[in-house]
């Protein structure tokens, strides 16, 4: 038990800065969205789950929950594969090496959409002049547009990813955090469950990030003009 009650003093200030600026937000939007206001008019009222009613009737709320899906789950698994791949051969790499892999992490999210929004272009864009078919809008066609933001989220959070699992795979004790994951539940201390506890923790940064980034990568490469 002393043990238990050291981990849960540890994780205490983390979890309650998260609650701050993660849990409250989020709660604040949900009792928000029981209201009716229209800032204008100065109207305020109580509507109950009348929004949502009408969110869940909306087809475009189906279509967009099902895009999201849809970048999210390909993206991040597409980055899982490539950066355990890097950080395998970054692992016995040198500093330079590695420094020069983040390099897309640190371009602003804005820069690298405007910049990938140039090599899509459809008249002068270098990646629609390698292409095997001519007279294609990559950013124009919805199916077209959505693989290549996509691409573009791959590209951009690659670097993050093998940099956390390099930071993993450099631990002098890779069951560090299985180990303090299985603290709290030591009956499911088996190695299964070690590595399934690895690779959610990886997981989970890299699909709010996902969802933090398809917005701005959209926005950047089409400018707002592909909906649907």
């Amino acid at each position: 038990m002393t043990g238990r009650r050291t981990a849960i003093a540890f994780v205490a200030p983390a979890l309650s800065a998260l609650a701050v600026v993660a849990v409250y937000p989020v709660l604040a939007a949900v009792w928000l969205s029981l209201h009716r206001e229209i800032l204008i008019f100065r109207e305020h009222r109580f509507i109950g789950v009348a929004n949502w009613s009408f969110l869940l009737r909306d087809e475009r709320f189906w279509a967009a929950l099902g895009h999201t899906t849809y970048f999210v789950a390909l993206a991040v698994a597409i980055e899982l594969l490539l950066g355990l791949a890097f950080a395998l051969l970054l692992h016995r790499g040198s500093g330079l090496l590695r420094a020069s892999v983040l390099v897309p992490w640190a371009v602003p999210t804005v820069v690298s959409a405007k910049l990938w929004a140039w090599l899509y272009d459809p008249n002068h864009g270098l990646i629609t002049r390698m292409l095997p078919i001519s007279d294609v809008n990559l950013l124009g066609t919805p199916l077209y547009a959505l693989h290549a933001a996509i691409v573009v989220d791959v590209w951009k959070t690659t670097p993050f990813v093998a940099l956390i699992l390099l930071t993993f795979l450099s631990t002098p004790n890779h069951r560090t955090v299985p180990a303090a994951i299985a603290m709290f539940a030591p009956e499911h201390a088996e190695p299964w469950g070690e590595i399934a506890a690895a690779s959610t923790i990886a997981t989970l940064p890299l699909v709010i990030l996902a969802l933090v980034f398809q917005r701005r990568i959209v926005s950047g490469l089409t400018a707002g003009a592909v909906k649907g």
